[in-house]
């Protein structure tokens, strides 16, 4: 990766700290996702399925905190080292740009760790589906799928860095939405 142009971009981005801060938005999102899936599998199934949705939920609890900790590091750190880089003197551009890549080196760890938790969230969600009664099974073994996916993602981040892959194109969002969609109206009647 080019970190002088990825930082020379950041720098020149006036928004960037407010699209981390969206991005963070987002991640509770679909932590309350997961937490009405989590509901809607625990209040309608006494099947193993609820069980398993139990650990999920815990998973998806760790999952959001990292994701946090990922968006303050890469949303607010980062941005703040690589302005101090594109306008240090000199004499001290070295020793700034040793310094944003020391934070963008600890972005890709909570990235590596964050896509890991992901994956366990989802296979964790995924199995609580495919053994309930709540949702279509194999609505679970895609999940579960995506999860095994993100995973792989995981831990090659820190021996390749940040990279496209398939499982950046959507797996967490869709199962939080079905969450969102089916648990939340469940909370709110009760």
């Amino acid at each position: 990766m080019d970190n002088p142009a990825v930082f020379m971009e950041y720098a020149q981005s006036d928004s960037w700290v407010a699209v981390d801060l969206a991005q963070w938005l987002a991640t509770l999102l679909l932590f309350g996702g997961w937490v009405a899936v989590y509901h809607s599998i625990t209040t309608k199934s006494e099947s193993a399925g609820a069980g398993v949705a139990r650990f999920g939920l815990g998973a998806a609890v760790l999952t959001a905190a990292t994701l946090t900790v990922l968006q303050a590091v890469d949303g607010v750190a980062l941005k703040w080292v690589v302005d101090a880089w594109a306008s240090a003197p000199a004499d001290q551009e070295v020793a700034a740009f040793a310094a944003a890549e020391a934070v963008r080196w600890t972005e890709y760890s909570l990235q590596s760790f964050s896509n890991i938790l992901l994956g366990l969230t989802l296979i964790l969600y995924g199995l609580a589906i495919a053994l309930g009664t709540v949702y279509p099974r194999w609505l679970g073994w895609v999940a579960a799928g995506s999860g095994v996916a993100w995973i792989v993602h995981g831990l090659m981040v820190p021996y390749i860095g940040l990279f496209d892959s398939p499982p950046r194109g959507g797996g967490p969002g869709s199962l939080g939405r079905v969450g969102v969609h089916h648990g939340v109206s469940d909370v709110a009647q009760q």
